[in-house]
């Protein structure tokens, strides 16, 4: 019994330009994440906590509204990159008889 027969066919030359947009967007989606991240870290957790313990002066949480629209922005960046990941995963499937193991 062999439970993990994965086989692959040839990858033509399409397939690898296909291939090479899926990781793209891959690659965007994980970046755009680390971008929305950081935009909230900034925004919710250490501009209020840094005024608030008088570190920084007040005015720099006039920041903070840019940091929360960057954050929505990266958050859409995200979105959309993850959308179009999985609507190019459609040439993993002609290449494997089987994906999920």
């Amino acid at each position: 019994m062999i439970l993990l027969d994965i086989t692959s066919a040839k990858i033509q030359s399409g397939q690898w330009s296909d291939l090479t947009t899926t990781l793209i967007y891959l690659w965007s989606f994980v970046g755009s994440m680390v971008m929305f991240a950081g935009s909230l870290l900034i925004g919710h957790g250490l501009l209020p906590s840094l005024v608030s313990t008088r570190d920084l002066p007040a005015r720099y949480l006039t920041f903070r509204p840019i940091a929360l629209i960057s954050a929505a922005f990266f958050l859409l960046c995200a979105i959309f990159c993850f959308v179009n990941f999985v609507d190019h995963m459609t040439v993993v499937y002609n290449i494997f008889n089987r994906v999920w193991i």
